[in-house]
């Protein structure tokens, strides 16, 4: 917790392979951070790690968008997404994301990410946490599948280009 909150003048940070969770304000107020990777052994992400990281504009992730999808965000301010709206994966930017093997959309997965314009989601996921999809201003339609029993709340609010959601009896 805390680790490097307020250091001003950090401007990117690569964290280890071994590391498995960010704790709570572990970024906070890092005001210059611009980039960050995150390897695809980190599944949990503290309150507020990334808040007031107003500078970052990219965020490169070693693992999965399904791996992506799963990590535990305790909230907006602890995605780095909500500045950074990109997400990168194998340094290509995601725009259209097919997951494959998630059985879940956790909490503020994708919330910011204002590069998405797609998401195809398998019968494999059941959930999609609150804020999943939160101002991803970009993403236009959303086609959900039987397998999905709960919509946690404001899972595509400030979604301002979808034009098309369908909501399946099981929810």
């Amino acid at each position: 917790n805390n680790a490097f909150s307020d250091c001003t003048s950090l401007t990117s940070v690569v964290i280890g392979d071994s590391v498995t969770s960010i704790g709570n304000y572990a970024f906070s107020d890092c005001t210059s951070l611009t980039s960050i990777e995150i390897p695809d052994s980190v599944t949990s992400i503290g309150n507020s790690a990334f808040y007031n990281c107003t500078s970052l504009t990219r965020v490169d992730y070693t693992g999965t968008i399904d791996q992506w999808a799963q990590i535990e965000f305790s909230g907006s301010y602890s995605n780095p997404l909500y500045y950074a709206e990109n997400l990168y994966i194998d340094g290509e930017l995601v725009t259209e994301a097919k997951l494959t093997t998630a059985t879940k959309i956790s909490n503020c997965a994708f919330s910011g990410c204002t590069s998405l314009t797609s998401i195809e989601i398998p019968d494999s996921v059941t959930s999609i946490g609150s804020h999943a999809f939160s101002s991803c201003t970009s993403l236009t339609s959303v086609e959900i599948p039987d397998s999905v029993t709960s919509i946690y709340i404001s899972a595509f609010s400030g979604c301002t280009s979808l034009t098309s959601i369908e909501i399946p009896d099981s929810v």
